[in-house]
């Protein structure tokens, strides 16, 4: 076979197909950067905004605000910015920089709203920062639905019609319509991320006697958060500050509890009443969203690290009929590059799957061919998948069944796949 067939017209064809889909590529990957440069420095100028004014002598008047508000953004943001630095270029990131920047900034809108009047001139940088960048229950919408999304298509449209009745100047009925929306949007969201079936059989679950069923939208909210898990397993940090994100957030509900009753007062109310109320509400639910994902982020990190060691262990004593015919000696060295998937709960379990590499070194012939020269050695890693569980008591303790273990050496044997074909 001719190892140097001319030039075809189907073969350049081809060629352009493939550059064309590499340049598609590129541009998207170029947009998406931008995206995430913009989101990226946007938020950062945010932080470095509160950092002028804590540092101020003045800081102390906002400490109070500071508590409930700007802190939790940073104990959510932070696990949220690790994992944005070590995921692959895609929109893995594109993911993750758009909730850094939501979180912040309803942390920072939330510090305003919860500040003294008597120190909001203070608070002006921003304030500006927040409505150059687009109006703020706007943005919030958008930030709001972007979180949403994932969840149920049909909490976003909840959320859209809720802010349709808001801004309905002609409907009288427009704050009732609105807050009995907002407050239905945080049932059925919480119905999707807490069943009450599951939040019962939490073992810290203890039956409320004045709530319907004995579960109240604390028990839903912490069991959203922490899932079967105690606070205790948590960074103590994260769990204070997801506290007072849930109690932050009850407060506002029940204000917005109150514009649900058609009275005289609330018929007459004006927009600037309504409004920081309406904004309060879904600040407190993006930073509800921060902290249901930073959690999951917590738990995938710290029980990653136990899954690393324990796949070690694996690969390193146990036999795979896979890697050792690939070469006289094949010893694998361990576990690298491993990714936790989706974790699931139950009242007893943290069950979980996720892939990796498996490290090898590979030797052709004995210890003596290889020194004098008739033996070979070589390196390879090979992708795996596993899957395993760890008790929720423990979630060190992993287990990891063998026979869950699959790997793919399937690229070993590529270059004798092409060797054949030509």
């Amino acid at each position: 076979m001719d190892s140097n067939p001319d030039p075809t017209l189907e073969m350049l064809k081809s060629l352009s197909s493939h550059l064309a889909a590499g340049v598609n590529s590129a541009e998207l990957e170029a947009k998406r950067s931008k995206e995430q440069l913009d989101a990226l420095l946007y938020s950062k100028g945010l932080v470095d905004e509160s950092l002028k004014i804590f540092g101020y002598s003045s800081g102390s008047l906002y400490r109070s605000a500071a508590q409930s508000t700007i802190f939790p953004t940073g104990s959510m943001a932070i696990p949220m910015c690790e994992q944005f630095r070590v995921s692959p270029p895609g929109s893995g990131r594109s993911f993750y920089s758009d909730q850094i920047q939501s979180t912040i900034q309803s942390g920072v809108s939330a510090l305003i709203a919860a500040s003294a009047p008597e120190t909001q001139a203070g608070l002006d940088s921003l304030k500006q920062m927040l409505s150059t960048h687009n109006e703020e229950l706007q943005s919030l919408e958008e930030r709001l639905c972007s979180r949403l999304g994932p969840y149920s298509e049909h909490l976003e449209t909840i959320l859209r019609g809720a802010l349709a009745s808001y801004r309905d100047a002609g409907n009288s009925l427009r704050f009732v319509n609105a807050g009995t929306a907002l407050r239905e949007l945080l049932r059925e969201f919480l119905g999707e991320v807490a069943p009450d079936t599951e939040v019962k059989k939490a073992p810290w679950f203890v039956p409320a006697k004045d709530a319907s069923g004995g579960v109240t939208r604390r028990h839903r909210i912490d069991y959203a958060i922490f899932k079967n898990l105690t606070q205790e397993k948590f960074p103590k940090t994260f769990s204070e500050q997801a506290d007072e994100i849930a109690s932050a957030l009850l407060k506002d509900i029940g204000k917005l509890s109150a514009l649900t009753h058609v009275t005289e007062d609330v018929l007459e109310k004006s927009y600037t009443e309504a409004a920081p109320l309406f904004a309060a509400v879904m600040q407190r639910f993006i930073l509800l969203v921060s902290a249901i994902e930073t959690a999951k982020l917590l738990i995938e990190q710290d029980i990653a690290v136990d899954i690393q060691s324990h796949l070690d262990d694996i690969f390193t004593g146990d036999f795979f009929d896979e890697l050792d015919c690939l070469s006289s000696h094949t010893r694998p060295q361990g576990a690298s590059d491993v990714e936790v998937g989706e974790l699931t709960f139950d009242e007893e379990w943290i069950e979980f799957s996720g892939t990796g590499s498996v490290d090898c070194d590979l030797q052709w012939g004995s210890d003596g061919d290889v020194s004098r020269g008739d033996g070979a050695e070589s390196s390879a890693s090979f992708p795996f998948k596993f899957s395993g569980r760890a008790p929720i008591g423990d979630p060190s303790k992993i287990e990891i069944d063998r026979e869950s273990i699959s790997v793919d050496t399937s690229s070993f044997y590529e270059g004798d796949d092409e060797e054949e074909r030509s």
